[in-house]
């Protein structure tokens, strides 16, 4: 590591000192900003002019190349984050996946500089640059990113507008048929919904939609990892090498049940099964199902398990929204004595929960109401 690199690190990561309103305006940019993106895009796709529904498809190309390029960087170069070599303060929790370039800077800067180069669209292109280098700043003061990130970054945003621009006579001729059948949609459903509040309220409905998409791969992509009880309890989705290993160093997690059940062809299991025997963890499979009810019998003898083998726990599934929800609700419910509300919380949006709209996930929900019937029968009857 270069020391301009560090050095400058450390200046924007203010290390050692504290500024309180400064932190919470810097962890806000960072972890949100970036849903504007999609927000924007649609937005600009939606008006009127031609023009405009084929310039967000070419700023969408920009970004999507950008952030696939970075994708074919973190295969074969691998760079730490600042907290995983326990260098600055932390402000925001982020999986330890490699650090160079920064998605979010290559996002804002790869769409900012397609825009730039067009003449009408300037103005644009010249805030969401900003905007990205403002986010890149914030990223380095809350310790997620290294100045050098930023700089990746913006050769990465270079080299994905350019192509784009390079492109932008054959990716037009697919611009025209989307834009087509778009139009026709509209059309089609301008003809059988008259209340035109009805189309506006659908069209808010696919803003909000991208933005959850959004979030969702953004939670993915940080391995869903949530403390259920301090030093106790902790979820998570299924974590690569690199994210498993930080999380059992930095938590001390002493032992891993899997609710996937053993997987003994696949690699994630072979290697979770390695670095288990390696640290002298205790490793149990357990397997749930995440679109059946799961009888109160089996989670009482589950909860029983985990009682029993070394704390801290680190419960996984595959996504950690749906069976690590349902593990930990029962755990904050039967052995923690909680509220069923607050138990209940675990199985929530915000760890990409969604048992709505006939969704097999509801069964975690079911099972859950299930399991706080049958101990309150218990109770009764113990009485």
């Amino acid at each position: 590591m270069s020391g301009l690199n560090l050095e400058m690190f450390k200046v924007i990561n203010g290390y050692g000192k504290n500024y309180e309103t400064l932190s919470i305006l810097a962890i806000a940019i960072a972890k949100y900003l970036v849903f504007i993106i999609p927000i924007y895009l649609i937005w600009l796709f939606a008006k009127s002019s031609k023009y405009y529904k084929k310039q967000s498809l070419l700023a969408f190309y920009s970004a999507l190349l950008g952030l696939s390029i970075n994708y074919l960087i973190s295969l074969i170069y691998y760079h730490p984050r600042p907290f995983m070599m326990h260098i600055g303060r932390l402000l925001i929790e982020h999986s330890p996946d490699s650090s160079f370039p920064s998605d979010h800077v290559t996002l804002f800067l790869s769409l900012g500089f397609y825009l730039l180069s067009e003449h009408k669209l300037r103005l644009h292109g010249l805030i969401i640059t900003a905007i990205g280098f403002m986010v890149g700043l914030a990223r380095i003061y809350c310790g997620v990113h290294w100045p050098l990130d930023i700089v990746g970054s913006f050769a990465v945003a270079l080299l994905s507008s350019f192509l784009i621009i390079q492109l932008k006579g054959i990716l037009n001729l697919l611009n025209e048929k989307i834009v087509l059948i778009y139009e026709k949609l509209c059309e089609f459903l301008l003809q059988r919904i008259k209340n035109r509040k009805i189309l506006i309220f659908l069209l808010l409905l696919l803003v909000i939609s991208g933005s959850a998409i959004c979030f969702e791969i953004y939670m993915e992509e940080n391995g869903n990892f949530h403390t259920v009880e301090n030093a106790i309890l902790y979820r998570s989705g299924q974590l690569d090498k690199d994210e498993l290993l930080y999380y059992i160093k930095k938590y001390h997690i002493k032992s891993i049940v899997n609710l996937r059940g053993k997987q003994q062809g696949k690699s994630w299991y072979k290697e979770e099964i390695r670095l288990s025997k390696q640290l002298n963890i205790v490793h149990i499979d357990f397997r749930l199902s995440p679109n059946k009810i799961v009888k109160p019998s089996k989670l009482i003898k589950l909860i029983n398990i985990l009682e029993k083998i070394p704390k801290p726990i680190l419960v996984h599934c595959k996504a950690g929204a749906d069976r690590s929800g349902l593990v930990s609700a029962i755990w904050d419910y039967y052995v923690e004595k909680y509220s069923i509300n607050r138990s209940d919380e675990q199985l929530s949006l915000i760890y990409l929960h969604f048992p709505y709209l006939g969704s097999p996930s509801e069964a975690m929900d079911k099972s859950f109401r299930v399991f706080v019937k049958k101990i309150k029968i218990q109770k009764r009857q113990n009485k």
